[in-house]
């Protein structure tokens, strides 16, 4: 893979920024399809404990995002609707 060389080199600092540019790639082209289908609240998970520092809870853009990972709510579900 792309990554094992720098790992080898311990080149963590250009390990993160790649990661860090691919994150923000996937992010730029989730929220064009979020907002091509006019969605106005979006729940996600799959971010646990160590990642929950990143997790966006509130309104960007007028969409509503809450991450609902298990262990970020305490295994407790949250009702989203009646």
């Amino acid at each position: 893979g792309v990554y094992i060389p720098q790992i080898k080199k311990k080149n963590y600092n250009g390990i993160a920024a790649a990661l860090a540019l691919y994150g923000v790639h996937w992010f730029y082209e989730i929220m064009n399809v979020i907002k091509k289908y006019n969605v106005k609240r979006c729940y996600y998970g799959h971010i646990h404990k160590a990642g929950s520092f990143k997790a966006v809870n509130g309104t960007v853009d007028g969409i509503a995002f809450r991450c609902v990972s298990c262990d970020i709510l305490g295994f407790v579900p949250l009702k989203i609707a009646d």
